[in-house]
């Protein structure tokens, strides 16, 4: 039990230091101003969307208010009067205004994405057509679903015999239906949005979390609105605005926080020790593992690489990959993947540490299994000033001693 809570500790921990490491109180600052220039443009795409569909057409309404009713607490009523009064307008709008308002909508999911695959450290973005695709899929099934979950709650709602159960009653699956909601929607951007292999255990657990602090967040936010009064006393009738950027900026920054809690999830964040590995260990190790993986024809992912190198840090992984692509060792490709891209039968340790200039460690080993001791029985070489091991190739080194 006690390994168990200092594994779930480290865990939290991690969590919270990459939060700010990461920078993801400025991102969110960032998300909070692309939302406030896109929400207008991306209602009136969504809902236009909608109401092209005859089945739709009746239900936007409510769609629209069950969002900013459950979604904005205090203000949403306000807020969605004014967006309405907005939609009413560009509805007039020629059909260049109107692919305008498409362009924005676009760019508030292109800024979503990009910070996604900043934080969890993606290099490599989709193609061209595949994001468009994707943005166009966010754009009509998100509403979509929740058309479809007020419809079905409104037959559940009809249903006489079901109010005799209270446990399965209408009244309990309406009051449970926002919740799902913003767990849905939550998941759907951690599994979709990120150009990178997301198991779905991993972003269940963070939209998991990011859906209990949303609706706490609900809860305090109304709280210290109601009975704190502070912006209605100082903006007056228009301290709707002020709120409404509050409640966005919270918002996304409990997204980013369950974005790390699933960034963490996919490095297996808690099983990692806490020791320090030399980067020259590390870059030497990864050489071996692209190096096998190419003898297969295959490659690695940052997660695969790191699950093989537990007493790795998941920071010094990837400065470690990145040398080796600055140098051109090793590639990147789609998807977050890696491949060998240099011949270790013509590569020595000596050029190993003259290309990375790393220090050479003396003290301190890692592990022992057969790559290490090869490893360290050539540093010591270097230590008396023999450099016959350094002349050796690197493939030697990994073919020598198989894991």
């Amino acid at each position: 039990m006690m390994h168990y809570l200092n594994r779930l500790k480290t865990f939290w921990i991690w969590v919270v230091k990459q939060f700010i490491r990461d920078n993801c109180v400025m991102r969110a600052s960032g998300l909070t101003f692309t939302s406030l220039l896109a929400i207008v443009p991306l209602t009136v795409v969504v809902f236009s969307i909608i109401r092209i569909l005859p089945l739709f057409d009746k239900v936007s309404d409510k769609i629209q208010s069950f969002i900013f009713d459950n979604f904005v607490p205090h203000s949403g009523e306000v807020v969605q009067q004014y967006i309405h009064g907005f939609e009413q307008q560009a509805s007039n709008l020629p059909v260049i205004g109107f692919a305008f308002l498409i362009v924005t909508a676009i760019l508030m999911m292109v800024n979503i994405e990009k910070t996604l695959n900043q934080i969890w450290g993606v290099r490599y973005n989709r193609h061209f057509t595949g994001s468009l695709l994707l943005y166009w899929a966010m754009l009509t099934l998100g509403p979509l679903l929740v058309g479809i979950s007020l419809a079905a709650s409104s037959y559940l709602t009809s249903l006489q015999w079901l109010h005799g159960f209270d446990f399965v009653g209408p009244q309990r699956l309406l009051l449970l239906l926002p919740t799902l909601s913003e767990f849905l929607a939550i998941f759907f951007l951690y599994v979709v949005v990120p150009h990178c292999t997301v198991r779905l255990r991993d972003a269940a657990i963070g939209a998991l979390v990011a859906t209990l602090l949303f609706e706490c967040a609900k809860k305090l936010f109304t709280f210290y609105v109601v009975h704190f009064p502070t912006y209605e006393l100082l903006y007056g009738a228009m301290a709707t605005i002020p709120l409404f950027l509050l409640w966005l900026y919270l918002s996304w920054l409990i997204f980013l926080f369950g974005a790390e809690v699933v960034n963490g999830l996919r490095f297996h964040q808690a099983a990692r020790s806490g020791g320090h590995m030399p980067y020259l260990f590390i870059a030497y190790r990864v050489l071996g593992h692209l190096y096998q993986a190419q003898q297969q024809g295959g490659s690695c992912s940052m997660v695969e690489l790191l699950d093989s190198e537990p007493d790795c840090k998941v920071a010094s992984m990837k400065k470690v990959l990145r040398a080796l692509q600055n140098i051109g060792w090793v590639q990147g490709i789609s998807r977050d993947r890696y491949v060998l891209n240099a011949d270790l039968h013509q590569i020595t340790l000596a050029q190993l540490i003259q290309a990375t200039k790393w220090h050479v460690p003396c003290e301190g080993k890692p592990h022992p299994d057969a790559w290490n001791e090869a490893l360290v029985s050539a540093l010591k070489d270097w230590q008396t000033l023999q450099a016959q091991s350094f002349a050796k190739p690197l493939a030697q080194f990994y073919g020598a001693a198989r894991q």
